[in-house]
């Protein structure tokens, strides 16, 4: 009789590994620094999914794992964003509180050209939903904006007070603030363009810092 050859059992494949949280967490910053830059350049309209997981290097599904939906994407970018800044701005009241009020205001404004210089997106964002208004503005204010203008409109108002600073109006005196200290890096591209020179250079973004608080301070006349 023929010998019946019984047939070896196919060895089952080890199950893939999945995906470790050091990982998920790396790609998931990944996709937000992506976003960030894209949203702050584009807009959220002219921002989409497809473009951030292209320049993040995943998946588009990959995206969507991450973050439900690109609103969700956006709110996540804005935060990473605006923690970042938050975490370099130097605020300790404890630190500062032997200088006075007009130091204090100089300290600041140094540290938000600095800043701004480091993370441009800043001033683009700010521009972005400064001029389209809605919902998103609403949240950024509620969420991050709202303490960083209230943190300046007092000392503002605290050195008026000392007869420091002249009795201005205190808020459109923050926004011209922080328009002096963003501006240069948020329109970097044009900065370049028509100077042949990138305002993201060390000695440059000294300068600005150093023009800034004279100007503000000291005024632009001999």
């Amino acid at each position: 009789m023929p010998q019946t050859v019984t047939p070896k059992a196919k060895r089952a494949s080890p199950p893939k590994a999945a995906p470790s949280k050091k990982a998920n967490a790396s790609t998931a910053l990944r996709i937000l620094d992506a976003a960030i830059t894209l949203f702050s350049r584009n807009g959220y309209d002219g921002a989409s999914t497809t473009e951030i997981a292209l320049a993040s290097g995943v998946a588009q599904s990959v995206v969507l794992y991450h973050f439900d939906s690109k609103d969700a994407l956006w709110h996540a970018a804005m935060d990473r964003l605006f923690d970042r800044i938050h975490a370099e701005f130097r605020r300790d009241r404890d630190v500062l509180r032997d200088l006075s009020s007009v130091d204090r205001l100089k300290v600041w404004i140094r540290q938000l050209v600095v800043t701004s210089a480091a993370h441009p997106e800043l001033g683009r964002v700010m521009m972005m939903e400064g001029t389209s208004g809605g919902a998103r503005l609403q949240w950024l204010i509620k969420r991050h904006l709202g303490a960083d203008y209230q943190l300046y409109e007092t000392h503002f108002k605290r050195a008026m007070s000392e007869g420091r600073v002249k009795p201005l109006p205190a808020f459109p005196l923050t926004i011209l603030v922080h328009a002096a200290a963003t501006m240069l890096f948020t329109l970097s591209p044009l900065v370049e363009a028509v100077s042949g020179r990138s305002p993201m250079h060390k000695d440059t973004i000294t300068a600005q810092a150093d023009m800034v608080v004279d100007v503000l301070f000291n005024g632009f006349l001999k």
